[in-house]
């Protein structure tokens, strides 16, 4: 529910608050189902976005990075899941100029379609 509104107030335009309400929901489906659950990697995901979207990519790099591990270990490394994450990790890394790691995510991440 609470990242929910948090996606809500992101789409808004209120961002300060759609980060408290993702960095609340994360603490509780940490405490709830652990690191290596889909929510958690989702959360992380769309906390990662966000700080992207904001301009703050080394902090989106690090949560789309933690985001790739919850969904390997739930749900493989195969998943599309896994590849939107590295996406997004590559997206992060190539807006901080890093651009021989991000293709190399990049790659990877066409590799596993």
């Amino acid at each position: 529910m609470t990242s929910s509104l948090a996606n809500l107030r992101q789409q808004r335009g209120a961002t300060a608050e759609a980060e408290a309400l993702y960095r609340e929901a994360l603490e509780a489906q940490r405490r709830v189902h652990g690191e290596g659950h889909t929510s958690v990697g989702t959360t992380l995901n769309n906390l990662g976005s966000l700080l992207h979207q904001v301009g703050r990519h080394a902090e989106a790099e690090g949560l789309f990075g933690e985001a790739e591990a919850a969904y390997r270990t739930s749900l493989g490394d195969d998943h599309y899941w896994v590849c939107i994450a590295l996406f997004n990790r590559g997206r992060s890394l190539f807006a901080l100029d890093r651009f021989e790691e991000a293709a190399r995510l990049f790659v990877g991440q066409m590799r596993s379609v």
